[in-house]
């Protein structure tokens, strides 16, 4: 978990505009065309991002699909991304009930009402999301539903190729600025790409100050889990 001061002081530090975060806002903007990079609540442990690291959009349109993979993601084209889908209303578009992890393949539905969540066979890779398991997620996904009729949203994991999923809030920024994602939502805070001005100075601020922090992290580290030993001790 990371803590709502230390990303504001983050953010202030760099001089980059925010705004309180709104799920309503947030679903309007995907359902205009916007790519979100999420960042929410605690970092999650597994093979899939579940919606707290995640890059979220709009699954009504091919051109999200190819746009995603060529100028946020940076890989083939081809390359399907999946849906992440009120509980509720799963088996109305797809052939499954319960797929909480998204690690189960089922046929789509109504496969041309959401065309950049499922692959050329029309079978997606399906996250189901009900409200215990992440109220927040579910609330965005719901709005969502509110605006466009459509119970899901496309969700992939928040990196570049080659880069880690992210896992703390200056990855995120990093990930934000050096790729063409329009918001970020760093918890209760939303930014907006058009609000800053001199990106390639910030990204490079950005990335001086994680350097600076693995450095310190990796020295933190030594003191806590290696211990010393002599010559003598290690060949005995």
């Amino acid at each position: 978990k990371y803590f709502e001061k230390d990303i504001i002081k983050l953010l202030n530090s760099l001089k980059i505009k925010f705004t309180n975060t709104d799920n309503e806002k947030i679903a309007k903007y995907i359902a205009e065309g916007s790519i979100i990079g999420r960042f929410s609540d605690k970092s999650e442990y597994g093979p899939r991002a579940l919606g707290n690291r995640s890059i979220l959009a709009d699954p009504r349109s091919w051109k999200v699909r190819d746009y995603l993979n060529k100028h946020v993601k940076h890989r083939e084209t081809f390359r399907p991304f999946a849906p992440a889908i009120l509980e509720e209303d799963c088996e109305k578009f797809f052939d499954i009930k319960y797929s909480p992890f998204m690690l189960q393949v089922a046929k789509a539905k109504k496969f041309k009402k959401i065309p950049s969540v499922c692959h050329v066979d029309k079978t997606a890779r399906v996250q189901t999301v009900n409200n215990r398991q992440n109220s927040s997620f579910y609330s965005l996904i719901k709005e969502f539903k509110k605006l466009t009729g459509i119970p899901c949203i496309l969700n992939t994991s928040f990196n570049d190729a080659g880069e880690p999923i992210v896992e703390t809030p200056i990855d995120a920024l990093i990930t934000f600025l050096s790729t063409k994602i329009d918001y970020l939502i760093l918890d209760n805070c939303t930014i907006c790409k058009k609000d800053i001005k001199d990106i390639k100075s910030k990204l490079k601020k950005s990335l001086i100050l994680r350097s600076e922090n693995i450095k310190s992290y990796r020295k933190e580290s030594i003191k806590k889990l290696l211990v010393s030993y002599s010559k003598k001790e290690l060949i005995k």
